[in-house]
């Protein structure tokens, strides 16, 4: 009879163990998961986060494009180039022998 006890014993002790290690291993496949979704949804907000700064970035830079265009910005800026005003404009003649001449 206390053959009987060690055989169930053991096979008691060795199914335990087996239920122990699936479960464990379901444990840690569990952990992993989660930590990779987690993971995953930092990225996400943080690659939403730096559209979102691109897109205001994107936004300035139409507003100077704009700005840098405009006629008051070039007149502006030709002002303080200190360009004198054109009083009357002199023409050049060309001459015949010239090697720019037109053919």
């Amino acid at each position: 009879m206390s053959l009987l006890l060690k055989i169930l014993y053991t096979q008691k002790t060795l199914s335990i163990v087996i239920l122990a290690l699936i479960f464990g291993i379901v444990l840690v496949g569990y952990v992993l998961l989660a930590t990779n979704n987690v993971r995953g949804e930092y990225r996400v907000e943080e690659l939403k986060n730096k559209i979102m700064e691109t897109e205001k970035s994107n936004n300035q830079l139409r507003i100077n494009l704009t700005y840098a265009s405009s006629l008051e910005y070039i007149l502006e800026q030709s002002s303080m180039l200190l360009y004198a005003e054109i009083e009357n404009v002199k023409y050049l003649k060309k001459s015949s022998t010239s090697p720019f001449a037109s053919r």
